[in-house]
C-alpha cells in the first residue's frame, strides 16, 4: 500500500498537441522510492513508458506504466499495491493517533493495546483506510468500443476516444442530426449559434457599408472604428468555427487543428478587448478628455496620435502573444482574460453612467460645444453617450456565448450547453444589432 488517499490524475490537455503525463504524480503519492530513473525530465510523452519497482508484482519486480492520450498513466500509480520493501506514511504498521486514519475512508477509529485501529467504510481498504475501491468493478460501467472506464475516488467515468463523447462514449461528434441515442444534437445547435451570430455581423456590416455610400464618413469617429474591428474579428472566428469544426473535413493534423483553435480564441478575445476600448472611449467623453474624435481637441487638451494608434494596435499584438503563451501550459486561464475584459468594459461604462447622472455640469459643457458644430459632428458625440449601456451589457453576453460555445464543443452529447450557446448567440446578436442601430450616425 503505497499511495495517497485520493487518486490523482494528470490534467488532459484542452487541445491537440503537447500531450504528456507528469512524473510529479509520484512525488505527490510519496512513491519516488519505487520510480526508476526519474531524472530531470518530469514529463513522458504519449505512448512512452516508465518502470516502477514493485517486489510484490512478481517476475523481475517491476511494473510498466504507459502514458495514455488522456494525459494519465495506465495503470494509475494510485492503484499500485507494492507494500514489500517500501515504507511510507500510509502503510506504516504503527498507528499512534486517530489523526493518521484517512478522513474519507475511515468510518470509526478504535483504540487498541498497541495504539489505534482504523475501521474502514464499505469498499475502502488499507491500514489507514486510504484506498478506495475500483469503481469500475463496482458500478460495472460500460464504455463501449470507443472508450475505457476510469475509476475515481467515489465514482467511475468513461474516457472517450477522439471524436466520441457521451456518458458511454456512444455519441459521435461528427453526426449533426437531431438528438438520438447515438447521434448528437449539440454539434448542430452549436453550429446554428455560430451561424446566427455571423449572420448578425454580416447584416450589420452590409447596412453600414450602404450608409457610408449614401453619406461618406470623414473617418474621425473612434467608436465606429472599434465596433467595425469587433465585427470583423467575430466574423473571422465565426467562419473558422463553421468550416473547421471537424478536423477530418480538411484532413487537419494535430498542429493545424491547434493553430485554428488558437486563432478562434484570439478573435473572441480581441472582440472582448475592443468592447473594453469602446467603453473607455465613451467614458472619456463623460470626463471631457475627448469627444469621440481622433483629432478634435476638447477642451484644449493635447492629443497624441501615436497614443490613439497604440490603443488599437497594442491589444491585437498583446492578445495574440498572451493567448499563445497561456494556451500552451494552461487553457483555463483564458476564462480569466475574458472576464477581465468584461469587467474593464463594465467599469468604464458604469463610471460613465454615474458621471452623466451626478455631474450634469459636464454635460452642459458638451452641449455648449455642440451648439457651434455641424449636425454630423453633433450626432457623433451624442451617439457615443448612448453607447454606455451597450458596453456594460454586451461584453458579458459575448463572454457567456464564448463559454457555452466552448463547453458545447467538449460536451456534444449534453444538449443543455448547446441550447445555452444558441440562446446567448441570439441575445448577443440582438444586443449588437440594437447597439449598431442606436449608435450609428444618422
Amino acid at each position: 500500500e503505497t499511495a495517497m488517499p485520493a487518486r490523482i490524475v494528470e490534467p488532459t490537455p484542452r487541445y491537440h498537441g503537447h500531450e504528456h503525463c507528469n512524473r510529479n504524480v509520484f512525488m505527490l503519492l510519496n512513491l519516488n522510492d519505487i520510480l526508476h530513473g526519474s531524472g530531470p525530465n518530469q514529463t513522458v510523452h504519449v505512448g512512452g513508458t516508465i518502470q516502477v519497482g514493485c517486489p510484490s508484482s512478481g517476475g523481475d519486480g517491476n511494473i510498466t506504466l504507459t502514458c495514455e492520450k488522456t494525459g494519465s498513466f495506465v495503470p494509475s500509480p494510485s492503484t499500485l499495491s507494492c507494500t514489500s520493501g517500501v515504507k511510507t506514511p500510509f502503510n506504516t504498521k504503527e498507528l499512534k493517533s486517530c489523526e493518521q486514519c484517512d478522513a474519507f475512508g475511515t468510518e470509526t477509529c478504535e483504540k487498541t493495546k498497541s495504539g489505534v485501529a482504523c475501521q474502514c467504510r464499505e469498499n475502502w481498504s488499507g491500514q489507514t483506510c486510504w484506498k478506495a475501491a475500483d469503481q469500475c468493478d463496482i458500478t460495472h460501467l460500460q464504455c463501449g468500443k470507443h472508450g475505457v472506464c476510469r475509476s475515481e475516488v467515489d465514482y467511475a467515468s468513461c474516457v472517450c476516444d477522439y471524436g466520441f463523447t457521451g456518458e458511454h462514449c456512444n455519441v459521435s461528434k461528427t453526426n449533426t442530426t437531431i438528438i438520438s441515442s447515438h447521434k448528437s444534437f449539440g454539434d448542430l445547435a452549436c453550429a446554428a449559434g455560430v451561424l446566427v451570430l455571423t449572420w448578425y455581423d454580416i447584416v450589420i456590416m452590409v447596412i453600414k457599408a450602404v450608409l457610408l455610400i449614401h453619406s461618406p464618413s470623414m473617418g474621425h469617429d473612434p467608436q465606429s472604428h472599434y465596433q467595425n474591428c469587433r465585427s470583423f474579428v467575430m466574423l473571422i472566428a465565426g467562419f473558422l468555427v463553421i468550416f473547421f469544426r471537424h478536423p477530418s473535413l480538411f484532413s487537419l493534423s494535430d498542429v493545424e487543428c491547434q493553430w485554428v483553435f488558437y486563432i478562434i480564441s484570439s478573435c473572441y478575445s480581441l472582440g472582448m478587448a475592443f468592447f473594453a476600448i469602446e467603453a473607455m472611449n465613451a467614458y472619456e467623453l463623460c470626463t471631457l478628455d475627448q469627444l469621440n474624435s481622433w483629432t478634435t481637441l476638447f477642451p484644449e487638451r493635447p492629443r497624441s496620435y501615436a497614443l490613439l494608434a497604440f490603443r488599437t494596435g497594442f491589444p491585437v499584438v498583446a492578445m495574440a502573444i498572451a493567448i499563445l503563451v497561456i494556451l500552451a501550459p494552461n487553457y483555463e486561464q483564458m476564462v480569466l482574460i475574458q472576464m477581465c475584459f468584461a469587467l474593464i468594459a463594465s467599469s468604464y461604462s458604469y463610471r460613465g453612467l454615474f458621471i452623466r447622472k451626478n455631474l450634469p455640469h459636464n454635460l452642459k459643457k458638451v452641449e455648449a460645444y455642440l451648439e457651434n458644430v455641424s449636425a454630423r459632428r453633433r450626432n457623433e458625440v451624442e451617439k457615443c453617450e448612448r453607447d454606455l449601456t451597450f458596453t456594460a451589457i454586451g461584453p458579458w453576453l459575448l463572454l457567456f456565448y464564448w463559454l457555452t460555445l466552448t463547453m458545447s464543443n467538449d460536451f456534444v452529447g449534453v444538449p443543455y450547453t448547446s441550447f445555452l450557446a444558441v440562446a446567448f448567440a441570439v441575445l448577443y446578436g440582438m444586443c449588437n444589432f440594437l447597439q449598431s442601430v442606436v449608435t450609428t450616425p444618422a
